[in-house]
């Protein structure tokens, strides 16, 4: 359970380290793809078979573009509506929309 706590917890903060510095920095593109690799290709809670695992490389991304980044504004002033999610083994949480 501590492990997946810890996949859960370092693919927060990676997408914490992008908001917070953005897309056009360099190092934010280095150091997402290089976190996520280490994730798939190391980490006790990769979402890969076994056999993915014994080829795995690297995932494949194509080069950075920010011509293909897509920006949009969030508008809160809306109605909240919660769920409940069930996902089996990982255990049950309620989200907020």
């Amino acid at each position: 359970m501590l492990q997946l706590l810890d996949y859960r917890r370092t693919t927060a903060e990676l997408y914490q380290f992008i908001r917070e510095h953005g897309t056009d920095a360099s190092e934010s593109i280095k150091r997402f793809r290089e976190t996520r690799d280490r994730l798939f290709g190391q980490h006790s809670q990769t979402p890969l078979s076994g056999e993915q695992l014994a080829r795995f490389d690297g995932l494949c991304y194509y080069d950075y573009d920010p011509a293909y980044r897509v920006m949009g504004e969030l508008n809160s002033d809306v109605e909240r509506v919660g769920y409940h999610v069930d996902p089996g083994d990982d255990g049950a949480f309620k989200m907020t929309q």
